[in-house]
């Protein structure tokens, strides 16, 4: 969960403090400079990378959870943040020689900082290894964050179209096949009515976690639209394909699910279809599901009026 601008008020407290510090020890120790000694091409872009390295600060502590890697992080952006700082009160300051203090405070905080990052650099590679085993049914070959749906885990049909093209690719250089599945989710719209968004959403996120605890991890599974999930299969026969859809028809059907507001219990059903790709457009594909589904839609309320 993203925290707020002032989550972490002691860590801009204490970065503004060592800032200040800093200013206060050069106006102490040294003299400011005339006009014409001040380079305003230095000031510009020492200034601007001092700004974004406090920016660096600000996305780091907003967007990652408390940790080790996230306080490596901070750490070694707080150094190099004030090795740049002082590298602008350099241009407004003059320090005199006789004072070696300024040139081993810059001597030492910028290699530290980096040290500090490298080091935040290594554990966020490890940290990044495993979240991608965790999320190797949902981004498959890339990663693109703004491909990804808002309510559920997964990423949206874009996405999957992508995904689609580049396994349609690969398959010219091998026999791989390629089957999809789409599982539609019955009567969202009335769960929302009757229970509200909040309820909808949850449905759908929890069915998105299902599924993708459900398959290989080969295999895609992505949020199509509304209540639509679908999914991509690789070197299955049709016989196990179905197999699979069944199981997961099962496991859906047998979740339970409560209300937020008044605790109410109450199941889903779904219904799948399948196809094997045998166009190269992956929005052929996509489509051709969408009329086999509508398809079996009719013939069931054709059974039921014959009924």
């Amino acid at each position: 969960m993203l925290k707020p601008f002032f989550y972490y008020p002691r860590h801009f407290l204490l970065v503004l403090i060592m800032a200040i510090a800093c200013l206060a020890f050069f106006m102490l120790s040294g003299n400011f400079k005339a006009h014409s000694e001040i380079q305003v091409i230095d000031v510009i872009g020492e200034g601007l990378a001092c700004l974004l390295t406090l920016l660096w600060i600000y996305l780091i502590l907003k967007s990652r959870p408390r940790g080790y890697v996230t306080r490596y992080f901070y750490w070694g952006l707080t150094f190099v943040f004030l090795a740049l700082w002082m590298d602008v009160l350099d241009e407004f300051i003059a320090i005199p020689k006789t004072l070696v203090w300024d040139d081993l405070l810059e001597s030492f905080t910028t290699p530290i900082g980096f040290i500090v990052l490298t080091i935040a650099m290594v554990n966020w590679h490890k940290e990044q290894l495993v979240l991608s085993r965790k999320l190797q049914t949902k981004e498959h070959v890339f990663r693109d964050h703004r491909l990804f749906d808002a309510i559920t885990p997964l990423a949206d049909a874009q996405y999957f179209k992508q995904q689609l093209q580049h396994e349609i690719n690969q398959r010219h250089h091998s026999a791989k096949n390629i089957h999809l599945m789409m599982i539609n989710i019955k009567d969202l719209s009335a769960i929302n009515r009757e229970f509200g968004f909040d309820t909808g959403n949850q449905v759908l996120s929890v069915i998105a976690q299902t599924i993708s605890l459900n398959i290989r991890p080969c295999d895609l599974v992505c949020r199509l639209a509304g209540d639509k999930f679908i999914l991509m299969l690789l070197d299955l026969a049709d016989a196990q394909v179905e197999i699979m859809a069944r199981e997961l028809q099962k496991c859906i059907q047998s979740q339970i699910f409560y209300t937020h507001q008044d605790f109410q219990k109450f199941n889903i059903d779904c219904r799948y279809t399948i196809s094997e790709v045998q166009q190269d457009s992956p929005a052929t594909e996509i489509q051709k599901l969408y009329k086999q589904m509508k398809h079996q839609q009719i013939i069931k309320l054709r059974t039921r009026m014959s009924v």
